[in-house]
């Protein structure tokens, strides 16, 4: 698959002639959040995008490392001012980041998008990327990594069977500033009611009415997922009949 140089004049392109927000585009870096931590802390405003070619130290949840291979994904972190924004808390801004995410993707592509709660988004039954908010000062960074184009080379051992991309190889590639474009402006621009986006949120979940496994970090059980409320938490029962509300954790679907 032929790689290209994330442009940042060409992803210009792709937002609204109206956006405001400073872009940051970088060939590597070690994360797109760090940076964009750094730019909050020096009073970076909302809707500053930084985007970077490949990372070496992609973050994803519970510090372990999204793989980040150059000119293949899309990755990126935009600055949001949570006075600006509907939302009380990161849970919720991840749960509105998937339904932007996969909104922008079927509109572009037509696929159909699945979201495992809370913050990855799959196609085929495989993961082709996450999403990790964190809060810095005021405002929130909204991480987003997507394995877009094959890349040449393979993803490692552990992981290869696991991950999918939105562009396989016998497909036309769709370029990654269209992407990042169009995630952008919906995550700026489009603003459900709450009870709408969860609605939304969980037609797209791959996890409701499954048995899954359930690590909360305290202990690992098996459960079958009834719900997600209105907090967006996960509702799962447990084989004894013990109902938990989960607004962290990780989940595994049982084959």
């Amino acid at each position: 698959m032929p790689q290209h140089t994330l442009n940042r004049l060409k992803l210009r392109e792709f937002l609204p002639h109206h956006f405001s927000g400073v872009i940051h585009a970088f060939k590597s870096l070690e994360s797109t959040n760090e940076t964009a931590r750094l730019l909050a802390k020096a009073g970076a405003g909302h809707g500053t995008l930084v985007a970077a070619d490949g990372q070496t130290k992609g973050k994803g949840r519970y510090g372990r490392q999204f793989h980040s291979p150059a000119g293949t994904g899309a990755y990126f972190t935009l600055i949001l001012d949570r006075d600006k924004l509907f939302l009380e808390d990161l849970s919720l801004l991840t749960i509105f980041s998937g339904v932007m995410v996969c909104r922008a993707l079927r509109r572009l592509t037509g696929k159909n998008l699945e979201i495992k709660w809370i913050n990855d988004i799959f196609l085929g039954g495989k993961k082709i990327g996450g999403i990790l908010a964190e809060a810095v000062d005021k405002c929130y960074l909204l991480g987003i990594g997507l394995n877009i184009h094959c890349p040449l080379t393979p993803f490692p051992a552990e992981i290869g069977d696991l991950v999918e991309f939105l562009s396989p190889m016998e497909e036309t590639p769709v370029a990654r500033e269209s992407i990042i474009g169009e995630i952008v402006t919906s995550l700026l621009e489009e603003c459900p009611s709450r009870d709408a986006l969860l609605e939304e949120y969980k037609s797209y979940s791959n996890v409701l009415g499954k048995q899954v496994t359930v690590n909360d970090g305290n202990s690992t059980y098996g459960a079958k997922v009834l719900d997600i409320d209105a907090m967006g938490r996960l509702v799962a029962q447990t084989d004894n009949g013990t109902v938990h509300n989960l607004s962290a954790g990780e989940v595994r679907i049982k084959l």
